[in-house]
């Protein structure tokens, strides 16, 4: 819990110090005249998000079902390597990998990964930058349609995790019992769509491997804990990953994204900016 209040910390400080650095943006009247009015609208295009992804399918290209086909395939590969791959995760247990494990966790945790992003927002909101909340908002519609697709699937399924003792293959269908939540991981869920929505929005190749290589360790902490089965974590990160290309290619048809968040490099440092 210390670990989670702590990087939530550090994620507030960091983008109040971008703000301070993004003086020279342009205010946002909006938000600063009538900011319930902005919060309102944000909230609607959030509903919106949240209620389209179940209607979505029926609008996909042939393309994007191949996509989704591949990653079932995939996916159903690494089912049948599931009891192999939980014995290496397990055989790596030992104290450093428990304190990796305990803060991967946090990291990964839906409510606490809102809870920062709310901040940020509100944050964007009342210092009067649009940038911030615009980048805010974009990360939070990506989770919110990826844990609503990856909590679904979690109820439909019913597999039985790992340290249930009873196999990969285990499934009990629809149910609310915990010990079979295990497909996907909700924790890569949440992860890769928080690591691939600002990877699109910084769009610089050490921010992307930065921020994938954190996605990762917190799939393979869930192996670790035996909460997960590889398949598990490889679909979770799949269905986050999916939502933020998905969301990105959406704002870029509907010619809806006024900008984007640009990490360059400066005279002996690396600067954030927003490019309309």
């Amino acid at each position: 819990m210390k670990a989670t209040f702590l990087s939530s910390l550090f994620a507030l400080l960091l983008h109040l110090l971008l703000a301070t650095a993004a003086g020279a943006a342009a205010p946002d009247t909006v938000g600063a005249v009538h900011p319930f009015d902005t919060i309102g609208s944000d909230a609607e295009r959030l509903w919106n998000d949240g209620v389209g992804i179940f209607t979505a399918p029926a609008r996909w290209s042939t393309t994007s079902w191949g996509i989704v086909g591949g990653v079932v395939a995939a996916d159903l590969l690494v089912m049948a390597q599931d009891d192999e791959l939980r014995q290496y995760a397990l055989d790596a247990r030992g104290s450093d990998g428990d304190r990796i494990e305990w803060i991967a966790n946090g990291a990964g945790n839906g409510v606490w990964a809102g809870a920062t992003i709310g901040v940020v927002y509100l944050t964007g909101l009342i210092a009067d930058l649009p940038w911030l909340r615009r980048g805010a908002l974009t990360v939070l519609s990506t989770l919110v349609r990826a844990a609503l697709v990856s909590t679904t699937l979690k109820l439909l399924a019913g597999r039985a995790r790992p340290w249930h003792g009873l196999g990969p293959w285990e499934y009990r269908g629809p149910g609310n019992d915990d010990a079979f939540f295990s497909l996907p991981s909700g924790h890569s869920t949440v992860a890769f769509a928080v690591a691939a929505s600002l990877a699109r929005e910084i769009d610089h190749p050490v921010a992307t491997a930065g921020l994938y290589s954190a996605a990762t360790v917190v799939g393979l902490s869930r192996m670790y804990a035996d909460k997960h089965w590889a398949s598990d974590v490889l679909l979770g990160a799949a269905i986050g990953t999916g939502m933020a290309w998905w969301l990105d290619a959406a704002r870029d048809a509907n010619d809806d994204r006024t900008g984007s968040l640009m990490l360059l490099p400066g005279a002996g440092s690396l600067m954030l900016v927003w490019r309309f």
